[in-house]
């Protein structure tokens, strides 16, 4: 009775883990990176061009249409927190201007050859390193009951 015990308390760890937040998205749009936070993954707009200076040597600044949505932060809620919102960047807006998700706003970004169209160009991701979980804590548990039986 006491391994089974000894097992479960050392399981709770890896049970308690509400404050996790997914993996980023594998792909957005031009002119934002993939992000995460604890209302999920999104795709933070980067920031826009102001002049062609901003911009690679054969790029151009310029307007481009995009559907943006307006999302909840997540984690505390009110009152325990003011409410907070993030901006996603859904895709381009359909050719009438309007957007399944989201309002379509312009927005400056550096596009044309050499570059990525307006995204941070780094193309690269954060990965979140993996929970040993409660197979580790396991083994753990039963290296130690095993331990205690040879004393």
């Amino acid at each position: 009775m006491r391994i089974v015990l000894v097992i479960l308390i050392l399981c709770l760890p890896s049970i308690a883990a509400a404050d996790v937040v997914g993996p980023e998205p594998e792909s957005c749009p031009a002119g934002s990176s993939p992000s995460v936070s604890h209302s999920g993954p999104y795709c933070r707009p980067t920031a826009e061009c102001t002049s062609e200076a901003s911009c690679g040597a054969s790029q151009t600044c310029g307007a481009v249409m995009q559907c943006v949505e307006t999302r909840g932060c997540g984690g505390l809620m009110p009152p325990d927190a003011e409410p907070c919102t993030l901006e996603h960047v859904v895709g381009p807006c359909d050719g009438d201007g309007s957007c399944d998700v989201g309002v379509c706003r312009a927005r400056d970004l550096c596009s044309g050859e050499g570059g990525s169209g307006g995204d941070d160009g780094c193309g690269c991701r954060a990965v979140a390193p993996q929970e040993a979980g409660w197979p580790a804590m396991a083994l753990a548990a039963l290296a130690w009951v095993t331990w205690r039986r040879r004393r």
